[in-house]
């Protein structure tokens, strides 16, 4: 079985995005245009630009919104955390505690 390349797992742009405006009550597509490349370790997030029509100029500099971004499914893969995996019989880098 082939294992995709890290490059795989990258979010590509444009990538849907389905937005709910509360302040509006509308929920509305959109795409994301741009994402950060630096990811904030403690949060697990990272910053990214969407893009969507505003025709009415319904929508508001610093309104709240909730974004699913669309992501994707790789079949029979299983992740499994660095810390989880040892190292026998080789030199241990220095991360690695005995």
């Amino acid at each position: 079985m082939e294992h995709p390349s890290e490059s795989e797992f990258r979010f590509r742009v444009p990538r849907p995005v389905l937005l709910a405006i509360p302040a509006t009550g509308d929920t509305i597509m959109a795409e994301v245009n741009l994402i950060s490349p630096y990811l904030d370790e403690a949060s697990r997030t990272c910053d990214v630009v969407v893009r969507f029509d505003n025709i009415d100029s319904k929508f508001r500099s610093g309104m709240f919104a909730r974004a699913q971004i669309a992501g994707f499914v790789v079949p029979d893969l299983l992740l499994v955390p660095e810390k989880a995996i040892g190292i026998f019989g080789h030199h241990c880098p220095k991360r690695c505690t005995r």
